[in-house]
């Protein structure tokens, strides 16, 4: 585990954090502890980001300004999604209404 450098006082760098950072998501998603898997639930892009912050070889690990934008474009489509379901759902009962006056 990439905190036993920490620990033994061993040479790292701050992708220990983007390491520990990918662990604490996991542990939030499943509320289970260490060596994680990823849930099936979980969104591909999510589990693909927690994927690269636990490589073993910490050079191949995302700095924490790429997480960060990751997270963001997320988040954004997320928004942008919910956004077209609630105009899908306004839309929807006008269309039923207009074609119910349209009949009468």
């Amino acid at each position: 585990m990439d905190g036993s450098r920490v620990i033994e006082h061993k040479p790292y760098d701050h992708k220990v954090d983007v390491f520990s950072f990918g662990v604490l998501r996991w542990e939030l998603l499943t509320g289970k502890g260490l060596r994680p898997t990823i849930p099936r639930h979980t969104p591909p892009k999510l589990g693909e980001l927690l994927e690269r912050c636990w490589q073993q070889d910490p050079s191949l690990r995302p700095e924490f300004s790429q997480i960060l934008d990751i997270l963001r474009h997320m988040a954004k489509r997320v928004a942008d999604e919910r956004m077209d379901r609630q105009r899908q759902k306004r839309k929807s009962p006008r269309r039923v209404s207009a074609f119910v006056q349209s009949i009468n």
